[in-house]
């Protein structure tokens, strides 16, 4: 019972405007180039212009890490 109130509450909070849900799967150090790209993607999800240089400039900055680049992002839009 207690995991059916969990996932009705989850299924209610992804139903709610402005509410996403995003995945990040780990990329290695080296993997730079799907950074890029998959920062890019969710730029233009997002309805953002990014250029690819500042996109390649945000991957060499804070690395691979997507929680990190989805902040900064967000922080600068």
């Amino acid at each position: 019972p207690k995991a059916d109130k969990k996932l009705k509450w989850v299924k209610w909070l992804l139903g709610q405007p402005g509410v996403s849900h995003e995945v990040f799967d780990p990329l290695a150090f080296w993997e730079t180039d799907k950074a890029v790209a998959r920062l890019m993607q969710i730029a233009k999800q997002q309805g953002m212009v990014l250029q690819p240089a500042a996109a390649e400039h945000m991957v060499d900055a804070l690395g691979t890490d997507f929680y990190s680049l989805t902040q900064v992002l967000a922080q600068a839009y």
